[in-house]
């Protein structure tokens, strides 16, 4: 049970102004920042399905209403051959897939089967496909692809800005936000699993202040759906 656990969570370690109640910064692995990176890859479509049509719309936009669009409209409006249902669900690209596979529990589009006569694929509930199980390495080496060097540490600030984890940065970090007294800053562990995930995903769009919204002050998002 725990070695599939290590395969769809990651963990990183904050420092916390108990005072401010805010992070001030946590030290991330590589894992941690390609997952991080990888959001920036993430398609319009899959965002708004992780996220909820509602919610997505919920963070300044009208993609919640173009989902809906394509959900509601009845195939035989659809040009021939058109994948009107790979558009709610679109590829990620490599690497990004393998970061993000797991942690948000994304179906794998391509695996759904084209129909002979005319080309399209059926729609994700009739499918059978299942989320993507694909593995988020743990300990991996700096060769195991993703986006940045392994065998280091990363520091990633409270609106998600990252950089190479030294002394240097953190001193800087510390005067930057005038913290007083580093008796109020405590380590804390946290995971980042399916649920965490997708609160980043969602604070990403609407805060400054992700890992405190995230892990101190529980924020959630709506529910999303896997498959229509």
């Amino acid at each position: 049970m725990a070695a599939s656990r290590s395969l769809t969570t990651l963990r990183m370690k904050l420092l916390v102004d108990t005072r401010g109640q805010r992070v001030l910064f946590a030290e991330a692995s590589k894992e941690v920042v390609d997952f991080l990176f990888s959001l920036l890859a993430l398609p319009v479509g899959a965002v708004a399905m992780l996220l909820g049509q509602e919610d997505a719309a919920a963070t300044g936009g009208s993609v919640g209403g173009l989902y809906r669009s394509v959900v509601n409209l009845e195939r035989s409006f659809a040009q021939p051959g058109a994948d009107m249902d790979a558009l709610l669900l679109p590829a990620v690209p490599p690497p990004a897939a393998g970061c993000v596979g797991s942690l948000l529990r994304l179906p794998d589009a391509s695996a759904r089967p084209r129909c002979p006569s005319c080309g399209g694929r059926p729609p994700l509930a009739e499918s059978g496909v299942q989320p993507s199980r694909s593995s988020v390495p743990n300990g991996s080496p700096a060769d195991a692809g993703g986006f940045v060097r392994g065998n280091m540490t990363y520091m990633v600030r409270d609106d998600l800005a990252v950089a190479p984890m030294s002394t240097i940065s953190s001193i800087s970090v510390f005067n930057a936000l005038a913290v007083r007294g580093l008796g109020a800053v405590h380590e804390r562990t946290v995971q980042i699993g399916h649920t965490e995930a997708l609160k980043i995903l969602k604070a990403s769009f609407e805060s400054k202040t992700v890992l405190t919204d995230v892990f101190l002050r529980g924020r959630a998002p709506a529910p999303g759906t896997l498959a229509r």
